[in-house]
């Protein structure tokens, strides 16, 4: 596996195949600062178009008595508004998301987070669960960040655990997190670089039209044909991803 590059390595590189001088830092002028921002647009395309080795997050956190709401992206910073819920490879109609709770663990259900709101809304009482099972994500935007809101159908009751009453009920829930945009110079990027380079090269050379002389399909096949290149590599130690279980 190729080594990690940081933000600074990867506008450099770009600058050298533009035969452009490399700089000191990603910020040094206007032109190296655009090419910073083509890498996090490139790094944004590559991050959603297959759910990554070193994206994979797990989220761990406990049920508390009478609370619904859970700010998922409070608890873990990476759990940011584009993070989203794997899938379990062997029921890609279920999320990868469990009870661990000793002795009583078990499968949770991902729903809709507009479902779980219309269930409590229809419900003049709300449903109380010693296993809550049913949950939805929703986005939001607190005016300095988006995040995501784990939002529980059943309130947890305050003996969750009648095994044992002190313990409460864990949850863990696997997601697919993509990075937060590349900042500082030294920030490493955990996607594949090289798809993200190329990407950031493609759309340089289009940007300067003369030097490219290929139509923007043609570019978009150079794309595609990067990121096929590095899922396919990807994708070696993660064949439940690409394998069909039958339920």
């Amino acid at each position: 596996m190729s080594a990690a590059k940081t933000y600074l390595d990867l506008v450099n590189d770009v600058l050298i195949e533009l035969r452009e001088p490399i700089v000191s830092t990603v910020t040094f002028n206007s032109y190296s600062t655009l090419i910073g921002k083509w890498i996090n647009d490139a790094k944004r395309r590559v991050e959603g178009s297959w759910d990554w080795q070193l994206l994979n997050h797990l989220v761990t956190f406990d049920l508390v008595y009478g609370q619904t709401s859970y700010d998922l992206t409070a608890l873990d910073p990476r759990i940011n508004g584009r993070a989203r819920i794997r899938k379990n490879p062997q029921n890609v109609a279920r999320a990868l998301a469990f009870d661990v709770t000793y002795p009583t663990p078990g499968q949770l259900f991902h729903m809709p987070a507009d479902w779980v709101h219309q269930q409590q809304d229809k419900l003049p009482i709300p449903v109380t669960e010693t296993r809550p099972i049913y949950f939805g994500l929703e986005r939001y935007n607190d005016g300095t960040k988006t995040g995501i809101r784990c939002i529980l159908w059943e309130t947890p009751v305050q003996d969750m655990n009648p095994d044992n009453p002190q313990t409460p009920r864990t949850w863990n829930l696997y997601f697919c997190a993509p990075q937060d945009d590349l900042v500082n110079d030294t920030d490493a990027i955990f996607v594949p670089w090289e798809p993200v380079e190329k990407i950031a090269l493609d759309i340089a050379l289009n940007e300067r039209g003369e030097e490219l002389g290929e139509p923007g399909t043609t570019i978009e096949q150079r794309v595609q044909q990067h990121l096929s290149d590095a899922i396919g590599v990807d994708s070696l130690e993660q064949e439940h991803n690409t394998v069909f279980f039958p339920d």
